[in-house]
């Protein structure tokens, strides 16, 4: 008798996992360090916020192109290319950090390694999916994520450490290495790219006509079209409990560094235990509807643990924070059957398209909740966000098409329950 929890990932998929732990490592202490120093220098919610709306600008304008180029070039090279520039751009940042003012560098270095970021996590989402068949995808994604939050324990630790230790600009510098050691990992992935496009077209027609054919497959396919509105909605409470992890960080009392470093490690933990379960129970890998209802439970949840902010500052906020990072992880079917969904050629474009949708009301959401949050309007933007959740579970319940999918083998076999 087959037995299902055992599903063998080739040698490509580890190479493929070195090479993110690495560059997630270098990503997570880079903006965790420039996001604190913001707050520490600023004390402002808001300005944190204007942080976050820096790296959604950056992405809004790089995603277009660069479904497009991804269509074209080999996405492992583009891999290798986002991490040398994101290696550059932390050289020159670290050399020029006290030049000018700080605040205004801060924010255009976001802007800048936002844009690569988005070119290594389109290129990275695509390389995966096209090496790796449906449940090889749903056990691939929890190992990354599993992999890639344990590193950010210890990235954050690393932050908390060097931020006593060392200058932001010694930081920078060491951080910078992760970049130029991923790329060099990338390297060695043995990657078959092909594109169904031609090669002779020329760039504004062949651009019009990549785009058009993404969007009709957003479109056309009900699963995506019906997943991509959930994931504009429910993008909301994604943006905004960061604002919430730094307002937490700031009411426990102690240094603002360690507190926000040791409320990392909580969400940390509870992504490290959804995602354990993910891995080893394959009855959430294969019925993958009913994984998206308990996370948005979990998320519902989550929230009304976030309204006691200011009442108990210690637990109840922390344990909210940890429930909201369980339940978001048992997402990840619903995204590894999206992948699958989407043609190898056409995936650069269709992520793209539905990224910009989310980018551009990003800033918007953050701008929004920042006001309520810095004018003490907490209640009222828990409230708001529970809101927007509850309706999502309900369309999932009600959805014919989004409510009884399931993963039937390790191949590309989609049935639905009855």
């Amino acid at each position: 008798m087959k037995n299902n929890n055992i599903i063998k990932l080739p040698s490509n998929f580890w190479k493929l996992w070195s090479a993110n732990v690495i560059s997630y490592f270098g990503d997570i202490l880079f903006t965790t360090t420039i996001l604190t120093g913001i707050y520490l220098k600023t004390d402002s919610v808001l300005s944190v916020a204007y942080g976050f709306i820096s790296k959604e600008i950056g992405s809004v304008l790089s995603n277009l192109l660069f479904g497009y180029i991804a269509t074209k070039v080999n996405r492992k090279y583009l891999m290798i290319f986002s991490d040398l520039a994101r290696f550059t751009v932390l050289i020159l940042l670290a050399l020029f950090i006290n030049a000018g003012n700080f605040e205004l560098m801060i924010y255009i270095s976001l802007i800048i390694t936002s844009v690569f970021d988005s070119l290594y996590s389109l290129s990275e989402n695509c390389v995966t999916a096209d090496i790796l068949t449906s449940e090889q995808l749903i056990k691939g994604e929890s190992i990354i994520n599993i992999s890639i939050k344990s590193i950010k324990i210890i990235g954050i630790l690393c932050y908390g450490i060097m931020h006593l230790l060392l200058p932001l600009k010694s930081v920078l510098i060491i951080d910078s290495f992760s970049f130029l050691f991923s790329s060099i990992l990338i390297f060695t992935i043995e990657y078959n790219f092909y594109t169904t496009q031609s090669k002779k077209k020329k760039f504004f027609s062949d651009f019009i006509t990549i785009y058009k054919e993404g969007f009709k497959i957003i479109w056309k396919t009900p699963f995506i079209k019906l997943f991509s509105l959930l994931l504009l909605i429910l993008n909301i409470p994604s943006t905004v409990i960061d604002l919430f992890i730094f307002t937490a960080s700031n009411s426990i009392g102690y240094e603002f560094g360690l507190s926000y470093s040791l409320i990392q490690i909580v969400a940390i933990l509870g992504q490290l235990l959804s995602a354990s379960l993910l891995l080893s129970i394959s009855f959430f890998r294969k019925h993958i509807s009913k994984s998206y209802k308990i996370a948005l439970i979990g998320l519902a949840i989550s929230f009304v643990g976030l309204s006691g902010l200011k009442c108990f500052p210690l637990r109840l906020p922390i344990l909210a924070i940890f429930i909201f990072y369980f339940s978001d992880t048992f997402t990840q079917p619903f995204h590894g059957y999206l992948m699958k969904l989407i043609p190898s050629p056409n995936r650069p474009a269709v992520l793209s398209l539905l990224d910009i949708f989310i980018l551009c009301l990003n800033p918007i959401y953050l701008y929004f909740y920042s006001k309520l949050i810095d004018h003490d309007f907490s209640l009222l933007a828990v409230g708001s966000i529970i809101f927007i959740i509850l309706l999502c579970l309900a369309f999932v319940f009600k959805s014919k098409t989004l409510k009884s999918i399931v993963i039937e083998n390790e191949e590309d076999d989609i049935i639905y329950e009855s």
